[in-house]
């Protein structure tokens, strides 16, 4: 899997957030709503299908559903994305233990404050919303890209948005204290990097190939109160 981000950052930021918010700026500013609605009453559903069409129409038209989605609402929900049930299924089992079965002592370790990259365990209140003015209420655990999680063992290439070559970005906890945790989550990564739209849609967006290839954003299981 290719997985060299392209976006206009340098070597050399003060911080990765900052290399963050520069990436942010720049595809806010490459995006344009496609609808003036700008209330909803309930999240998109869109189909992908398409997305895996030969035709250049067909794959716009997908295109233009995630855009309107991402500028109006901020979340989607995606169908016909080719990932097996069974591995989608499995992942989610895998959150549900992670959240409810980790000890918090085990989570604290795995604290995203230890990582320059907001890897690992995200809890309650510590990431803010609305300028932030607002504390978040979930929970949540990041991860991103790494040779040993790409079915293809990588090509040596990838770089994080500040420039910097793959290393140890990720936290995970301890195999002894959730058996299973990393396979199932590099089984459902290999996956979503093998049937992922992202690339097409974003070229299809005109935001790319120029400036992203066929990378995986960071994913993160997250869980709220009731």
């Amino acid at each position: 899997m290719a997985a060299v981000g392209k976006f206009p950052v340098s070597v050399g930021h003060e911080s990765s957030l900052s290399a963050a918010l520069e990436a942010q700026i720049y595809l806010q500013s490459r995006l344009t709503a496609t609808s003036e609605t700008t209330s909803f009453r309930s999240i998109p559903i869109i189909d992908l299908t398409k997305s895996f069409s030969s035709s250049l129409t067909a794959r716009q038209e997908v295109a233009r559903q995630i855009n309107e989605a991402c500028t109006t609402v901020g979340f989607f929900y995606v169908t016909a994305h080719g990932i097996p049930e069974e591995v989608c299924n499995n992942v989610l089992n895998l959150a549900h233990r992670f959240f409810h079965e980790l000890p918090q002592s085990s989570k604290e370790a795995i604290h995203m404050k230890r990582s320059n990259h907001f890897r690992g365990y995200e809890p309650a209140a510590f990431s803010s919303v609305n300028d932030f003015t607002s504390k978040e209420t979930k929970e949540a655990f990041n991860w991103g890209y790494e040779s040993g999680l790409d079915p293809t063992g990588g090509d040596g290439k990838f770089v994080e948005l500040d420039g910097t070559s793959e290393g140890a970005v990720n936290q995970w906890p301890q195999e002894s204290e959730l058996p299973g945790f990393y396979n199932g989550i590099s089984k459902y990564y290999g996956e979503v990097g093998l049937n992922c739209a992202i690339g097409r849609i974003l070229t299809d967006l005109e935001i790319g190939p120029s400036t992203i290839e066929t990378s995986l954003p960071p994913l993160r299981p997250l869980t709220c109160p009731p």
